[in-house]
């Protein structure tokens, strides 16, 4: 028997006789203990910096921060091994179903876009092609990425620009500089059509053709005086009925709060998927989505965000994700995973003062995230992944 000494990033192995040596006078035995100290680093792994999710329940990828992209067994959370690395620290993965592949940023602005197929005989590590590898000839480093399957292009995103790659050929095409808007931005493939993105920043939410990168329509968009930080953004869709939800964050405010808000997308709707935007829709159509409160305007940000936009104040260190029954999944401050149904936030917004019930389900320990400015996790299904370190954990059931 061994008695282990867990404190922080350290684990220290005792043989309890050993911790009992102190205690037994050195004239009231003549034994001889033997001392058997191990100190593990739990450090000592190379730490995952990003995941994705194939769209099989068979593997999860992940990028660590020696540069490796690492195969996992989703069942046993096993490594099957190295895929490929690159020279510097993983800090994007993105799976695109349809084309079997694996798209791959670093910290250095390099961009590789492998092709990965499990072969019937050898598994998974064995048919791994190189489609093509690219670079960003930037200052800023990559931030974001979106992939437009369909439209054979991807978009990348620094805190000042957004860039425009062929996917065929990962060749750079175009690019939009925001001299005057210099935050974050979040792109998102539009719910309704594959050949179209939408943006959301702090002043508009924008929609734009991937084909040309053309700005189709734009609504006005306020966020306490730009003072909010776009955390993340992510469709939803209740009935027929489109919503974008955004996490934001106050830097400024002494608290640091988060405010979960849900913008009616109605008026982003496509006339028959294809180019064709409803966006600019008479205003009154979209007046008449349940009450007055959902007014939208296309012209100024002048009319109050609450006319079109609902906000609530959550204990929210990270989004997770939407799961399938449509419900929120976070971590919140105090290391809870918990949930919150979407529903029950468009219902809390009538009432006043709205009353939202947060279910806790599971705790995580505090050392897991302590002090980490970016939290690796993803939603599958009903499955939750959480990183530790170089570690990874797949948690079943937790959300039953």
């Amino acid at each position: 028997m061994f008695l282990a000494d867990i404190r922080g990033a350290q684990c220290t192995v005792w043989e309890p006789e050993a911790l009992l040596r102190g205690s037994i006078s050195d004239d009231s035995s003549g034994a001889t203990f033997t001392t058997v100290v191990e100190t593990v680093s739990m450090e000592a792994k190379a730490k995952i910096t990003a995941m994705a999710v194939h769209h099989t329940p068979e593997v999860i990828f992940c990028g660590k921060d020696d540069g490796s992209v690492v195969l996992y067994e989703r069942k046993m959370v096993a490594s099957l091994g190295i895929l490929y690395s690159h020279k510097s620290p993983v800090r994007l993965l993105v799976w695109i179903e349809r084309r079997d592949a694996l798209l791959s940023i670093d910290a250095s602005n390099r961009i590789f876009a492998h092709r990965i197929r499990k072969s019937a005989d050898k598994g998974w590590l064995s048919d791994s092609t190189v489609l093509f590898k690219s670079h960003l000839d930037s200052e800023k480093a990559i931030i974001d990425v979106l992939v437009g399957e369909l439209a054979a292009k991807f978009l990348v995103s620094t805190r000042g620009s957004d860039y425009l790659f062929n996917l065929d050929s990962g060749k750079f095409e175009r690019e939009r500089t925001y001299p005057l808007v210099p935050g974050i931005r979040k792109w998102l493939s539009h719910p309704e059509s594959s050949l179209h993105m939408v943006c959301v920043d702090n002043v508009k939410i924008s929609a734009y053709c991937w084909s040309d990168w053309s700005e189709v329509s734009s609504i006005a968009l306020s966020l306490d005086n730009d003072t909010a930080e776009i955390k993340s953004a992510s469709f939803y869709s209740l009935g027929q009925k489109q919503r974008i939800i955004l996490d934001l964050l106050y830097p400024n405010s002494s608290a640091s709060i988060n405010m979960i808000a849900i913008i009616d997308a109605d008026c982003l709707s496509i006339e028959n998927n294809d180019s064709s935007f409803l966006l600019g829709k008479q205003l009154d159509q979209c007046a008449t989505d349940e009450d007055d409160e959902n007014l939208l305007t296309t012209s100024s940000p002048v009319a109050p965000h609450r006319s079109w936009m609902t906000a609530f104040e959550l204990s929210v260190a990270h989004v997770i994700g939407i799961d399938e029954s449509k419900k929120l999944i976070f971590l919140s401050r105090s290391f809870w995973i918990c949930s919150v149904g979407i529903s029950e936030l468009e219902i809390a917004q009538r009432k006043d003062p709205p009353t939202i019930e947060v279910f806790e389900h599971f705790f995580v320990p505090y050392d897991w995230f302590a002090g980490r400015k970016d939290i690796v996790c993803a939603l599958a299904k009903r499955d939750i992944m959480l990183t530790r370190g170089g570690d990874l954990a797949v948690i079943r059931g937790g959300l039953d």
